[in-house]
């Protein structure tokens, strides 16, 4: 027996790593194989909602998951189909058809599918277990049964708006060759019902009303919003058990009541929440879809004072299953309500009493010029005997100032010039 001497022992580890380097050389031969050649395979929209469902099932349609292999396939190679995203398929059996001329051309006897349970997989795997072996230029045709020519049907995981899932194949030769598909986007996740906000609050709150009304002795606003419903491949289809809930944030203490309506009709019911600032109304969902815009109605009690407030809305889609969907961004702006002008109290002031003429000036410091209108009431021996209401004391420019002299309000108020030591009349301006 020949001892090795480190000559030999080299030659041997020299030997053993150019095997090596040719094994894994050969397990990393990447060879081109096609998925959708025919493009046949087209991308489905799921609207968002319907992904919520944990029994949402999609399907791909018959004979449209067509794959060819970028080399011949012997006996025992492999082929993996799997879905991403948290997706599994939903048929209780799969096939690939072996076919030389198209769908249904061939048969499902060339192909053993490994998979002990396949309803729940993310992957099938299938095994060719014919002795003859495939060529490459076959087409093998995915099928949702042990039947050729069937749906794939594909139970979809929860999902985002803008989410999608891609259908990937990858291959395995017993010769180490793998075969490289390039994935598929199957299924695209779609916002099917929305909601916005068209025209925001916007009355004005009459000082001179002492706040009970707005302009013009209106008691009411209206904020107007639209529900859009798009069409999509796997949408949900609302049923009279679906509802709408939409809620008013703001300053609720002078609202009587709140009436949506959609198409003419009045819908729903709402719930006032003070405390909260909340108000909540809930109605049907379809007819709320249907009709073109949808009327919030907000109805103030003449008799409360009217608080200066901003609101906001929010939207939720509640499905009769249990699934919640909200239809915009949270807290979205819905307008304001605002007082017409500053608001000014002068306390009693006592007109002429050291025989000079008095004044009051008004700063704006806001970034716009305003309008001045006041009221005024007349004391005379402690009673008050007249009320000046809307009078005209012209405009403020943004960051000026308005002087009015007590001239100026005798002549608001027609009366004559007042003499030191005659009656002396009180006055307060609301402004």
């Amino acid at each position: 027996m020949k001892t090795l001497n480190w000559q030999d022992i080299f030659n041997l580890i020299f030997l053993q790593a150019l095997v090596s380097l040719w094994l894994i050389s050969a397990a990393r031969s990447v060879e081109a194989g096609t998925l959708d050649d025919e493009g046949l395979l087209t991308t489905q929209t799921i609207g968002a909602e319907a992904t919520q469902s944990n029994e949402f099932v999609a399907s791909l349609a018959a004979n449209s998951v067509i794959l060819k292999p970028g080399s011949e396939l012997g006996i025992h190679d492999r082929i993996y189909i799997s879905i991403d995203k948290g997706a599994r398929f939903a048929n209780r059996v799969y096939s690939l058809e072996q076919s030389t001329a198209g769908a249904a051309t061939g048969d499902n006897s060339h192909f053993y599918l490994v998979n002990e349970f396949v309803n729940g997989a993310t992957e099938l795997e299938f095994m060719v277990q014919s002795l003859a072996g495939l060529s490459s230029g076959d087409e093998f045709i995915l099928s949702g049964s042990d039947v050729v020519g069937q749906n794939v049907d594909v139970h979809i995981a929860p999902a985002e708006v803008g989410d999608k899932f891609n259908l990937n194949v990858a291959g395995l030769s017993f010769k180490k060759k793998a075969d490289d598909y390039k994935s598929l986007t199957v299924f695209r996740v779609i916002e099917q019902f929305s909601a916005k906000v068209d025209v925001l609050a916007d009355q004005t709150i009459d000082l001179l009303s002492r706040r009970t009304t707005f302009e013009n002795n209106v008691t009411s606003d209206t904020i107007t919003v639209s529900f859009d419903q798009v069409s999509a491949d796997h949408p949900i289809n609302l049923t009279r058990n679906d509802n709408i809930i939409v809620q008013l944030k703001g300053d609720m203490t002078s609202i009587a009541n709140i009436v949506l309506n959609a198409g003419g009709i009045d819908q729903g019911e709402f719930e006032l929440d003070p405390d909260n600032n909340l108000a909540t109304i809930r109605a049907e969902a379809q007819p709320l879809f249907d009709a073109t815009s949808t009327l919030i109605n907000i109805n103030v009690n003449a008799s409360d004072t009217i608080a200066a407030t901003q609101f906001w809305l929010d939207f939720e889609l509640a499905l009769d299953g249990g699934v919640r969907s909200s239809l915009a961004r949270a807290n979205r702006y819905a307008g304001r309500w605002l007082y017409n002008g500053l608001r000014a109290k002068i306390l009693r002031m006592t007109l002429n009493e050291f025989g000079e003429s008095r004044y009051i000036q008004l700063m704006n410091h806001g970034p716009v010029a305003g309008n001045v209108e006041a009221e005024i009431r007349l004391y005379t021996d402690g009673e008050l005997t007249n009320i000046y209401r809307h009078l005209d004391w012209g405009s403020i420019n943004a960051n000026g100032f308005l002087t009015v002299t007590e001239a100026d309000i005798l002549a608001d108020l027609g009366i004559e010039a007042i003499e030191k030591g005659d009656e002396q009349p009180l006055l307060e301006a609301h402004i």
